[in-house]
């Protein structure tokens, strides 16, 4: 008996409320009016996926810095790929003076220095 008391209650609050006007559309704005959600179009998200990118470009290029080499022999019996170079992002093992056929610590921390020169001077237009 309880319960249908207090669902009967529960149902007389809800229809007073609707019909006083104290009750707004749930899809409404201030205005009680309808609001239709607005999709931007492929232009605006392609510009911002192009902001976006050069944002990150640039965070990138603010983190890299300018390739330096080491010597650290792998345990592969290949001299060529002796050398770790780094730009503090990426690491690579570049394969230097492939038409030796043994190569010296010096001779390949010197092609290694000459590599990292080159990928320091950037892109060659």
């Amino acid at each position: 008996m309880l319960l249908r008391f207090g669902a009967a209650v529960t149902l007389v609050a809800c229809i007073s409320l609707t019909t006083s006007g104290c009750m707004r559309e749930v899809t409404g704005n201030e205005d009680g009016y309808t609001m239709t959600p607005v999709e931007p179009d492929d232009a605006e998200l392609a510009a911002e996926a192009r902001d976006e990118i050069r944002e990150q470009e640039r965070r990138f290029e603010a983190f890299a810095q300018e390739w330096t080499c080491r010597w650290m022999p792998t345990m592969n019996r290949n001299w060529h790929d002796d050398a770790l170079c780094t730009n503090g992002s990426e690491s690579r093992r570049p394969y230097l003076r492939p038409r030796d056929s043994y190569i010296t610590p010096d001779e390949i921390m010197a092609s290694a220095q000459e590599w990292a020169a080159r990928m320091n001077q950037g892109p060659q237009g």
